[in-house]
């Protein structure tokens, strides 16, 4: 026999989430996103987040550091 089953370990409502691969982790432990300053000259900053939760879906919760509505690198081209 099989069964289907979800765990939820924790939930949160009215959070900002990014896409995990947009997050930078330092070798030291350190996170940070790339924010866009200027989209029309493709220009960014780097700067400090702190994070929450991960999710499965491949999003992780910011608590710091990122403002809704802010622009932020996800993927650059080689």
């Amino acid at each position: 026999m099989t069964a289907n089953m979800t765990i939820k370990a924790e939930e949160k409502n009215g959070v900002l989430v990014v896409p995990t691969r947009s997050i930078i982790t330092a070798k030291d432990g350190d996170t940070s996103i790339r924010l866009v300053t200027n989209s029309k000259k493709k220009k960014w900053k780097e700067i400090p987040v702190a994070i929450g939760l991960e999710g499965d879906g491949g999003l992780t919760e910011i608590t710091s550091g990122l403002n809704e509505g802010d622009e932020i690198v996800v993927l650059i081209k080689k």
